[in-house]
């Protein structure tokens, strides 16, 4: 007799401490997927309504950026806005969509609808804030004119990841009614 009680006591044991770790990992896997990377920070927070601000003050009828250079840090702050996890309200994604839009050219700005880029941001900034994946810095080159009467240039640009490698990306401006724009990029 000794020998059954023996039997069921481990087994009662055994089923315990099955059911106790079923609900530690159930508990704990519900705390994982409900942990949002922590990145985010009032100084970040602040840093995004800086640059916000900078961006709504823009007169790009009556004060648009005169050089390559300033277009393309413009953009880049753009970029570090977006990418950078300091946004805080996501709304506001479409308007700086809009600001850097003034920075494209005509065919850009054709092949690549307002809907479309919004669209394309939103999945790209979703897919970062799930990864904790922002941009930590960005730095510009020098331009490079690429015609012989100055319409045409290109900057190499460096996106420096907190979890990614680093992006190399090269922009192509052109001059268009007398103001540069971005007519494209491509990594390198």
């Amino acid at each position: 007799m000794p020998i059954k009680k023996t039997k069921i006591s481990v087994s009662i044991v055994v089923i315990i401490i099955g059911l106790f770790s079923i609900i530690a990992l159930v508990l704990y896997s519900i705390s994982i997927y409900n942990q949002k990377p922590n990145y985010y920070t009032p100084e970040k927070a602040n840093k995004g309504e800086k640059i916000y601000s900078e961006l709504s003050e823009i007169d790009f009828v009556n004060d648009y950026p005169q050089s390559p250079e300033e277009i393309v840090e413009l953009n880049n702050k753009i970029m570090l806005f977006l990418y950078g996890n300091i946004l805080a309200d996501t709304r506001k994604i479409s308007e700086v969509l809009e600001f850097q839009r003034n920075l494209f050219s005509t065919e850009l700005n054709e092949l690549n609808t307002l809907e479309n880029q919004i669209e394309n941001t939103n999945e790209t900034f979703g897919i970062f804030l799930e990864k904790g994946v922002y941009v930590i810095d960005i730095t510009q080159g020098s331009i490079k004119y690429t015609s012989q009467n100055d319409y045409s240039c290109s900057v190499t640009v460096d996106f420096y990841f907190n979890k990614l490698e680093n992006i190399k990306k090269q922009y192509h401006l052109v001059k268009e009614d007398g103001r540069w724009k971005i007519n494209n990029w491509s990594n390198i």
